[in-house]
């Protein structure tokens, strides 16, 4: 008697713009562009982080507090931090203060959830992001400043969707100076796992895949593809961890982890979160 297995698919929610824009889709439309320049980008800044820090650590932890304290509130779980996505945040909220359009999709073409699977090597989950930039901001009144964002994001129905919303696990705060403004990101995110070493941007196609995919330091799943990122995606694309290969086909992939949710008879049912984007070559 064979088990039917039935692949049910997660959804990134890219969060809502300040316009008060609704819902993003999936996680993944299309291919995540440039992820080698993104990644490359992202190392310049890093670098110039260590001569000229221009985040907000203090702004940061004041509205990561007054997130949870509004969950609270509303008698939902605090949310826990997420290091990875701090960073995530931090990067994209000084490229919106360095001159990039403040908006939830880059010069690239690139959501939330293409930057983390980009950029995030190591998270598996969907993710949801709302972003923030005042003038009313003082270095030395970070403390305010981050509880102010919080109230500000609260008074739009889209904005409190997301900070009040029952399925995230993780959250982030990424703010950056730029003279008298400041720019804040809030990443959100369902971590369903971590893994336990940062997935390598390129595998070689119709090879299996490294050991960094298959290894998790919090949470797990039991099966994973690795396929194009408009393909279609059925049960039969999915194999167990440790016989898990990379497409024949190159370009741009991504990960698809499915975590096992329920068994009913013949029936298994699996939810499906997106992992790091890898290049195939």
């Amino acid at each position: 008697m064979r088990r039917r297995t039935v692949v049910t698919g997660g959804v990134a929610l890219l969060a809502l713009a300040a316009t008060g824009a609704g819902l993003g889709g999936p996680a993944f439309a299309e291919a995540p562009k440039d992820p080698r320049g993104l990644l490359e980008d992202y190392a310049d800044w890093r670098e110039a982080q260590e001569t000229r820090a221009t985040h907000l650590p203090a702004l940061e932890d004041a509205a990561f507090a007054a997130t949870n304290a509004r969950r609270e509130e509303a008698g939902l779980a605090a949310l826990e931090p997420e290091d990875g996505l701090r960073r995530v945040a931090r990067h994209y909220a000084a490229r919106m203060a360095g001159g990039a359009p403040f908006a939830h999709t880059d010069p690239a073409g690139r959501g939330p959830g293409d930057r983390v699977s980009i950029l995030h090597r190591r998270f598996v989950g969907i993710v949801g992001e709302n972003i923030f930039k005042s003038d009313i901001f003082t270095g030395s009144a970070q403390g305010r400043a981050g509880r102010f964002a919080v109230d500000s994001l609260m008074e739009s129905p889209g904005h409190r969707e997301n900070i009040l919303s029952r399925q995230w696990t993780h959250a982030a705060i990424g703010a950056v100076a730029d003279g008298e403004m400041f720019h804040l990101v809030q990443l959100f995110g369902l971590r369903g796992a971590l893994l336990a070493e940062d997935a390598p941007l390129e595998v070689r196609a119709g090879s299996p895949l490294p050991p960094a995919f298959t290894r998790f330091v919090a949470g797990g799943a039991d099966r994973l593809a690795v396929t194009a990122p408009d393909a279609p995606v059925n049960g039969a694309d999915f194999r167990p961890l440790r016989e898990a290969v990379a497409p024949r086909a190159t370009g741009v992939a991504v990960s698809r982890y499915a975590r096992r949710r329920s068994v009913d008879g013949n029936r298994v049912e699996f939810d499906v979160l997106p992992g790091p984007a890898v290049i195939v070559v």
